[in-house]
């Protein structure tokens, strides 16, 4: 019988974030004219500590690969919720996920509770508050477009 004392760090994407909001919830994704479970576990918005910005993200219970992965970009098209089948304990919304290849989805999100549902709505759209200010209307962080302009007027400084 072998003993591994051997520790491994895991990273899981999650380092720079801290939690902003998390539930148990279980998560469904339309598919060919029908709601098809994606997952159940943890549903978490996450905040970039250095970025600020926030994203959405659901593990697998059990395995813990992602099945859901987005920033929270409210417009007319995407990430807006709205209640499913007249249901309190289910919201709706379209965006465009990175959880596999970035790909257009709809997905619902059910909780135990209504009042549980209620709270992640409260802290869905705060989310998107938050990241409306740091996204440029494609969806991008603006400090990329910034930095991007800042290194240009840094070539053009060096070359006089």
């Amino acid at each position: 019988m072998f003993i591994f004392d051997t520790q491994v760090e895991i990273k899981t994407g999650e380092e720079d974030e801290s939690l902003f909001w998390s539930g148990r919830s279980k998560l469904y994704r339309w598919v060919e004219g029908e709601w098809k479970e994606r997952g159940l576990g943890e549903s978490k918005l996450l905040l970039h500590k250095k970025k600020g910005i926030i994203r959405f993200l659901l593990r697998q219970e059990k395995t813990l690969k992602v099945v859901a992965n987005h920033y929270i970009y409210p417009n007319e098209s995407y990430c807006k919720l709205v209640p499913n089948a007249g249901s309190e304990k289910i919201y709706a919304w379209t965006v465009k996920d990175f959880a596999e290849e970035p790909k257009i989805e709809q997905f619902a999100l059910k909780f135990n509770t209504a009042d549980a549902a209620k709270l992640f709505k409260q802290k869905f759209d705060e989310a998107g508050q938050v990241n409306l200010k740091l996204l440029d209307s494609q969806g991008n962080l603006k400090e990329k477009v910034e930095e991007k302009k800042d290194d240009d007027k840094k070539e053009k400084k060096d070359d006089n």
